[in-house]
């Protein structure tokens, strides 16, 4: 019987032929590139990655330290900001803009380069950076209930740095189920298989980042304080 990490990775190289197919399809709206890295922020992730990132790194090795911290020039001013279309049209989302007062907190595993250093083994969100995503909009009432649970509305998010101009525009205006990424179906089957991981190593506590919260998010940077 196979194992929740197999099918996590199982699912991590569907994704990654996906991603690769569509980063070919919008290649002409796209500055993704190495060494571009406005993505590269401290994401959270759940048990399961964390657990095929260690794996990953225990075949391939830690990155040597001297690589890691980020750029160095890294002032934190980068124009991340994400734009969303919905039913309501094409809009900034102020959600995504980093505080004034503050540099944004960047991966723990980002290069001084501006590389990904353990880029074979990264977590899916970090595949599909840069594509058009479409999240599922959750709606509820003042009991709690989910609003239109069977006509669910999602929102398209791009980064402003791609999909500029009258081309990208149209581009974007021209989305398709085909075209973009639908990460919300995407985290429901993160989400159980992360379930699966956990009921699997109930016994080994010292299989998950906190013994104590299993369900919980953890950046990536865990595996840099508490090496196995």
């Amino acid at each position: 019987m196979r194992s929740a990490i197999d099918d996590y990775r199982a699912l991590r190289d569907r994704i990654t032929r996906e991603a690769e197919r569509l980063f070919a399809f919008h290649r002409p709206h796209l500055k993704c590139a190495r060494g571009c890295y406005y993505c590269c922020d401290a994401i959270t992730v759940l048990p399961i990655e964390i657990e095929a990132v260690r794996q990953w790194i225990e075949r391939n090795g830690l990155p040597d330290p001297a690589r890691l911290g980020g750029p160095p020039d890294d002032q934190g001013d980068t124009p991340h900001l994400v734009h969303d279309r919905s039913t309501h049209g094409v809009h900034p989302n102020p959600d995504s803009r980093p505080s004034s007062d503050s540099r944004p907190q960047r991966c723990g595993f980002l290069g001084t380069a501006g590389e990904c250093t353990i880029y074979g083994g990264r977590p899916l969100i970090c595949r599909t950076h840069g594509l058009p995503l479409a999240y599922r909009v959750y709606e509820y009432d003042e009991q709690g209930r989910e609003l239109h649970p069977d006509d669910p509305d999602y929102v398209d998010l791009w980064c402003d740095l791609n999909f500029t101009g009258r081309d990208g525009e149209a581009a974007i205006g021209g989305l398709t189920d085909d075209t973009r990424i639908n990460m919300a179906a995407i985290n429901e089957e993160l989400d159980r298989l992360n379930a699966r991981f956990i009921a699997e190593h109930t016994p080994d506590r010292a299989a998950r980042p906190d013994p104590e919260q299993p369900d919980d998010r953890y950046p990536l940077s865990v595996l840099l304080k508490r090496p196995r």
